[in-house]
Formats: C-alpha cells, structure tokens, sequence
C-alpha cells in the first residue's frame, strides 16, 4: 500500500505537466512546465482545502482524490491521442551549447544550482526538513490537521500554528495526508520552485530576450538564496509566489494570440485570475501585488475586454478563487474570531505610515548589507556595531518588534537571504542601462513591488523571503540592458550569478554538513535515538506523546516517521498556570522539551487573552521530582529531553 502512496505522490506532478497542451515556438517547454506546475499547485489546493473543510483529512480520502486526479489527467491525455507533445522549434543540443563560452558558463551555472537542489531534496527524504519555521510550525500544524481530519483549532502553545493561512502548508504537506511522514516533502516545493524558474525564463522570452539571456535570468533567479537556498525549508513562499509568474505568463501571452482556444481565450483569463486568488490564499503580504498585477493586466488586455465569454471566464474565476481564499482563511477566523488572528496577528502589521516606511528602510538596509553574511566567522566581530548604528538610527530595534539586534546580522540563510552577492547596490546602474522609453515603467514596477511586499509587515530581517515576484523582476533586470548582452558587457551578469551560484553551492553543502553535526548527541536536532522512538510508540499504543514545551522543534520527538502524534500541554486558556503532566489524564508518556536549560519553555493555550509567553516556564527539577514520586520512570533521556512514562514501563 505504502508503495501505491508514493506512486501518486511522485507521479502527480509529471501527469500535470504532460496534461498540457504542447505549444509551439521558443519556450514551448518552459511554458509547459510552468502550465503543468500551476495545474499541480491548482489540484493540491482543491485536494487539502476541500477536504480539511468538511473534515476528511485522512490518508484513505487524500489517497482516493489524487486517484481520482490522475485517472483524469490520463483520460485528458487519453482523449488528445497521447501526452507526448510537440517537438520545439530550436531544439537544444548539447554539442551546440558547449560550442560557445557563454553556453559553457550556462551550462555549469545550471549545473550548480541542479547540484544544490538535490543536495537538499536528498537530505531531506533522509531526515526531514532542519528548517526552524518548519520545525516549529509548518510540520506541526500539519501534522495536527492529519491527525484530527481538519482544520479545527487545537491547544498550542506557537501562533504561527493556527494563526497563518492554511493554503501553502496545504500543498507542501500532501505527503503527510498520505499518511507518509514529512520526509521528502520538498519534493513538492522543489516542483514547485522549478516552475518559478521556468516562469522567469518563459517572462524574459516574451519580453524579447533571446533565448541564452533569458537562461542567465532564470539562472540568476535560482541561484538566490530565498529561492535555491529553501527547497527543503518548507517554503510557502514560493508556493504564493509562484502563481503570480505563472500569471504573468499568460498575460505576457495573450496579446500574441487571437483564436479563442488558444492562451488568448477565456481559459487563459480563468487561469490568469485563478492563479492571483491563489497567491493570496497562500501569503496575504502578496495581496498588494496581485491588485497591481490585475489594474496592469487590465490595461493590457483592454482590446479584449468587451469579448463576453473572457468576462464570464474572469468572474466565474474570481468567484472559485475568492472561495479558495475564504477557504484558507476560515480556520483563523474559527480559532481568533478575526481574519488577523486575534491581537497577535494583527500585531504583525505596521501602524500607520512612518512605521511602514521604517519597515520599507529596514527591509532595503538589510537587502544593502546581504554580501557582509558571507565574512568568515572570525571576520564578523564589528558587524554587531554595524547592527547597531544602521538598524538603531532607522528606529526598528524597539522592544515591540520582538526582534533580536542578533537577527539583523547579515547571514547567509535561507530565511534572510535575498539575492547574495547580486547586490541592490547596482540597481540604479541597470536601471540607467536601459533604453530610456523602459526606465521609468521599469523602475516604478519594481519600486511598487518592494513596497507592497515590505510595507504591511512590522520591521523585521526576514522580509525577504516574501519578495520572490519581486527577486524575478531583479533578474530580468540584471540581463536587460543592451549593454550587458555585446561583446564583453554579456560576461558582467555571467559572472555575478556564477558568485551567487557557487555561494548557493558552498552554503548547501556547509549547513548540510552543519546539521549533520548539530544531529548527533548533544546538539539541537538530537531529541530520541534510533532505538527510542520504536520503544516509545510501543508504550503510547497508539496514544499521542504529551508534550511540554515553547514550540522549538519538538516534531523531532517523532520523527519524520511519525509514528504517533504529539500533544501539547499549555496553560489553560486565560490562566497563568499549566497543570503538571502527572497530573493531567489521558498522558501515558511526557516528553519535557528543556534544551539543558533548568526551565522547561510552555506557551498559552491559542486563541488566549494574552499573548504567547505569558505562561511561566516550569521548573524542571520539582517537576521531575512530582513525576518520580507518582510512579512515572524515564523512558530516554539527553540534554534536550527527558522522557517520563507510566509506571515502571520506561524503567531501562
């Protein structure tokens, strides 16, 4: 059985690729892929949303809809004779590409970032995801919606868990649903961030790039740390980003169209809609980009505008799309009695203008500082002071933002990284660069951009990670200006994405050799051994392990395996105080998350009248001491966790 899971979850994505219909001319293929990507997103939203909303959340159901999926998928390329399509107009060849520097400089850079692709997909399916943001929220939110069938709110102790849109961790936890664990989950990340890069090549073509420039962008774009450097973190970015390149595909398109069949049509209006909707069921920090994106498509397409059928397609679209929304957001409503998540999520908004324009200050510092993360460690003493001086002067080091002066260091990371050593700094010079009827249009649409996705947010380091639309558009850009594509000026963009490709590199293999230390015994991501956990699940019988901890990676207590659920135990809701787990019923095991500290981290329960944190932390020697004078043994024990049982039946 286990076998036919996995089948439908590696063979999904290949069917929706090859469901659609071949096209002709130069980036054929991309378009394919990134139709083919869109098409896959669309089914795992449709799948986890509907689902989750009436409460069948279930390996058994998730399992017959992909069924269901890909019978229609093979019927569709059934009833068009065959999915094989057509054969591109230029075919590439590879005696072809190695005949020219520039294809060889092409061909290596792809090479690079395919290297740290499946260094990342590889570790993962080995072990899961090392990401903290997955760790602390994306795996358990999904594990708990898996595990109760639905999105229902359910005491945790982290906000993120039920206070953030439901859609991204939707698609990214299909193989939980499956019930498979969340080891190679970034299979479906990784489809997914081809697709973006496939979009930002498609985007280049129809801007009038040629082919080998187009590449270089596509390139550039997947060297950047906040795409090439998060296809194992759980990246819900890219899941609401994607959809807006893929609409920008069509858009582009359509003008170049006339049949109503082809991109041209209604379908291609439906898509273009739908894929918007979606990028705001995924992330709302992208809401301001699509309402510019449509104002934009709309004076594009204004020629076809009157046409009825494009009309219905466009309001029938906004209808499903806008349902997929509430859909996604429904579940915070549930928990908070908000669409912001009570207080705390509407504490992550900027209170009016200065503040705004303060997050948009720091945001840009921090984009400015990027190429400082990569000093040497022993080379990093002074970028505290420079922390200090910028960050303070701009006024976002206060308290009430919750961000440690830490944080604001550049690193290279892939929840802070934007763009490596493809600095903003050049930014005015390509803009220059460009022939002058395109620089203001283009200078305005990345400025619009930037602020719509830095804005809204409070001030904080990784703002980053939400401005992949706008990291496309600074692509392009790097590869536009005539200049840089004569003579020498072509090897000036070449030469900066091989810095951030061999930066993408060099950091994958440093945190994959990171985190393998960091696994071992005594270190963050050591919480049970090989052996521990089977002797635990064996005690629970089935049963969820209680859990008392501030939400810092406690999945690993079960592993990517998952072979039974957690429980979190929080303070009641608008109290103070937790009830020891000894004393609490329906607890046949404990596992008290300290990190070798002497107090044991818990939170609130969500949704509670004050915020996270304002439960004290527990004590760990009393509460050791309670649980051994009421029977309880220790089942494993190391310098993150102890693990207490009933009885003498964790006694070793």
């Amino acid at each position: 059985m286990r076998a036919l899971l996995e089948i439908l979850y590696v063979v999904l994505p290949f069917a929706c690729v090859a469901a659609v219909p071949a096209s002709s001319g130069p980036g054929a293929a991309a378009r394919r892929l990134v139709m083919g990507v869109a098409l896959y997103q669309a089914i795992l939203v449709g799948i986890g949303l509907g689902l989750g909303t009436v409460g069948r959340l279930t390996p058994a159901w998730t399992a017959a809809a992909h069924a269901i999926a890909l019978a229609a998928l093979a019927w569709v390329g059934a009833v068009r004779g065959g999915w094989r399509g057509e054969a591109p107009s230029r075919p590439l060849r590879v005696r072809q590409i190695l005949r020219t520097r520039r294809g060889v400089a092409l061909l290596g850079l792809g090479s690079g970032v395919a290297i740290a692709m499946i260094v990342q997909l590889g570790l993962d399916a080995l072990r899961g995801t090392r990401h903290s943001d997955g760790l602390i929220y994306h795996v358990p939110r999904v594990l708990a919606w898996a595990g109760r069938g639905g999105f229902t709110p359910w005491p945790t102790p982290t906000w993120q868990q039920i206070g953030l849109p439901v859609a991204g961790d939707v698609i990214l936890g299909t193989r939980v649903f499956l019930g498979l664990g969340w080891a190679g989950a970034a299979l479906g990340c990784a489809w997914i961030t081809l697709g973006a890069i496939g979009a930002v090549y498609a985007i280049g073509l129809e801007l009038g790039l040629e082919r080998s420039r187009a590449v270089l962008a596509a390139l550039l774009f997947a060297s950047f740390p906040a795409v090439g450097f998060r296809v194992a973190a759980w990246n819900t970015d890219v899941c609401a980003a994607f959809p807006l390149l893929a609409a920008a595909v069509i858009v582009l398109r359509v003008p170049r169209t006339r049949e109503d069949g082809s991109a041209g049509g209604p379908a291609a209006v439906a898509a273009a809609v739908g894929l918007a909707a979606m990028s705001i069921a995924c992330k709302p920090t992208l809401a301001l980009i699509v309402l510019m994106g449509a104002a934009a498509a709309a004076i594009r397409l204004r020629a076809r505008r009157r046409e009825p059928a494009i009309v219905v397609a466009a309001v029938a679209a906004a209808l499903a799309g806008s349902a997929a929304i509430l859909a996604s957001y429904w579940p915070i409503y549930r928990a908070f009695g908000d669409f912001a998540g009570g207080a705390v999520g509407r504490g992550l908004g900027v209170r009016g203008v200065d503040e705004a324009m303060r997050s948009s200050s720091a945001a840009l510092a921090h984009w400015v500082l990027e190429p400082l993360g990569y000093a040497p460690p022993g080379l990093r003493g002074w970028l505290p002071g420079l922390v200090e001086r910028v960050y303070g002067g701009l006024g976002v080091l206060e308290p009430r933002f919750g961000v440690a002066r830490w944080a604001w260091e550049p690193l290279p990371s892939p929840d802070s990284g934007r763009t490596a050593f493809a600095s903003v700094l050049a930014l005015p010079v390509l803009v220059a660069l460009l022939p002058r009827g395109a620089r203001g249009p283009v200078a305005a649409v990345g400025a619009a951009m930037f602020l719509g996705v830095t804005a809204p947010i409070y001030p904080q380091p990784w703002s980053g990670r939400f401005t992949i639309p706008l990291l496309a558009w600074f692509a392009l850009l790097w590869v536009a200006p005539p200049v840089l594509a004569r003579a020498r000026g072509r090897w000036i963009p070449i030469g900066v994405a091989a810095t951030c490709v061999a930066g993408l590199v060099a950091t994958t293999s440093y945190l994959a050799f990171f985190d393998a230390r960091r696994e071992r015994f005594g270190q963050v991501f050591h919480y049970l051994g090989a052996g521990e956990r089977p002797r635990l699940a064996a005690v629970l019988h089935g049963e969820p392990l209680c859990v008392v901890g501030g939400g810092a990676n406690e999945v690993l207590l079960a592993g990517p395996a998952r072979p039974f659920a957690l429980r979190y135990l929080t303070c009641p809701v608008g109290t103070a105080t937790m009830l020891p787990p000894g004393e609490r019923g329906g607890c046949s095991a404990v596992a008290l998350v300290h990190l070798g500290r002497d107090r044991v981290a818990t939170g609130s329960a969500l949704p509670a009248p004050s915020p996270p944190g304002a439960c004290p932390p527990v004590e760990l020697a009393p509460l050791r001491a309670r649980l051994a004078a009421r029977g309880w043994s220790v089942l494993a024990q190391n310098t993150n966790v102890d693990v207490w049982v009933r009885g003498a039946a964790g006694a070793h």
